[in-house]
């Protein structure tokens, strides 16, 4: 298949014009009858688009670090108070979820062809967030290998109606939100075991070693938050890592959630399948490219998770969009309110059910509003 550029720009256009054109699809039986393969989708993809840029991931890097240093020289020159603390420790936990998405890349080996240099990248970018990097990149790399797999996936698992119980008073709360990544699924090691081990999937003694430096790197850092800022530890590090804790929860569980989709059980599940349920979700006011378009370039991403960088996933998606039709789903509403909706069990629009032997969201209210349950 050939795109010209105006043809595609013309195909955006209607695309862009639907709104969220594909979520309202149904997964009759012969659905996924034309869903192309990745093959297909690679095929319309510039090959420039797969090139990894040392300099450029970089740069991009460097812009995240000056943005906080300018943050921290902030507090310590002006000591901000009041509302304008609480406005401060957003930003910096904003800027600190930039940085994990650094890492993240170089955990997927898109931050260059390097891939030892990629390593000790995502050292120093995870560690300063208190996130040991060889045991998340491979607890993430699953994620992708597994994603809307019910047995599979366990980054951000989904809970059936039987199942819920056990998580009732977490999932029912927004504490859980600042708390379910850093606490509950890097350190308890809620699903799939705690990352703070060396044995944490290492088949060898390799393995074991990057284990160890990447609990060392979040063991360092955080000994240097606390000598460095002593009594200003919570305000200058601990609120805005919770921030930043929010985030990841938040926009992973929005990339992967929504109340028209699909969990399929190991029968019916395959990579393709599983990759167009991905939601990609305009954030808008400019965090979308802030956070280098993790949020609206993520089926892509999923698809080729390995050989896109960040910076070229919207290029990629412009390509991809056209060819996947009514498999490519855009949620355009606003993200706090869907996070609300579909979240928390006192105010959520949908329950999970079993389906033809796979799991579907029904919705509690035909219109789906939120002012329906409060």
């Amino acid at each position: 298949m050939v795109l010209t550029e105006a043809n595609l720009n013309k195909v955006n256009k209607v695309l862009n014009s639907e709104k969220d054109h594909a979520l309202d699809n149904v997964h009759e039986e012969d659905y996924f009858s034309d869903l192309p393969s990745k093959v297909d989708l690679k095929k319309v993809i510039p090959e420039g688009l797969f090139s990894k840029s040392l300099t450029k991931s970089t740069l991009y890097w460097l812009r995240d670090l000056l943005a906080i240093s300018a943050t921290v020289y902030f507090y310590f020159k002006y000591q901000p108070a009041g509302w304008i603390y609480v406005l401060w420790a957003n930003v910096l936990g904003l800027l600190m979820w930039c940085t994990f998405m650094i890492g993240h890349d170089a955990g997927h080996g898109s931050f260059s062809d390097y891939q030892r240099l990629n390593f000790y990248v995502g050292l120093l970018s995870h560690g300063p967030l208190l996130v040991p990097f060889r045991q998340w990149k491979k607890s993430h790399q699953l994620h992708h290998l597994g994603h809307n797999s019910m047995s599979k996936d366990k980054s951000h698992s989904h809970y059936t109606f039987e199942g819920e119980g056990a998580y009732f008073l977490t999932r029912a709360t927004p504490v859980f939100i600042p708390l379910g990544f850093g606490l509950f699924y890097l350190a308890l090691g809620l699903n799939d075991g705690s990352h703070f081990s060396v044995n944490y999937y290492a088949k060898n003694r390799a393995d074991k070693i990057d284990n160890f430096l990447s609990i060392l790197s979040c063991s360092i850092f955080l000994t240097l938050y606390y000598i460095l800022l002593q009594q200003e530890f919570f305000f200058c590090f601990g609120l805005p890592w919770l921030i930043y804790n929010g985030w990841v929860y938040s926009v992973t569980f929005l990339q992967h959630h929504h109340d028209n989709m699909t969990v399929y059980n190991d029968n019916d599940w395959d990579f393709m399948k599983g990759a167009v349920e991905t939601i990609d979700r305009n954030f808008g006011f400019g965090l979308d490219d802030l956070t280098h378009n993790i949020t609206n370039g993520h089926l892509v991403h999923h698809i080729f998770f390995t050989q896109i960088p960040h910076y070229n996933l919207m290029e990629a998606t412009k390509y991809v969009r056209p060819v996947l039709g009514k498999y490519y789903k855009l949620e355009n509403k606003f993200w706090l309110r869907e996070l609300i909706e579909d979240h928390f069990f006192f105010t959520r629009r949908s329950v999970f059910e079993r389906k033809d032997g796979n799991w579907t969201y029904k919705k509690m209210f035909p219109d789906g509003k939120l002012s329906d349950i409060l």
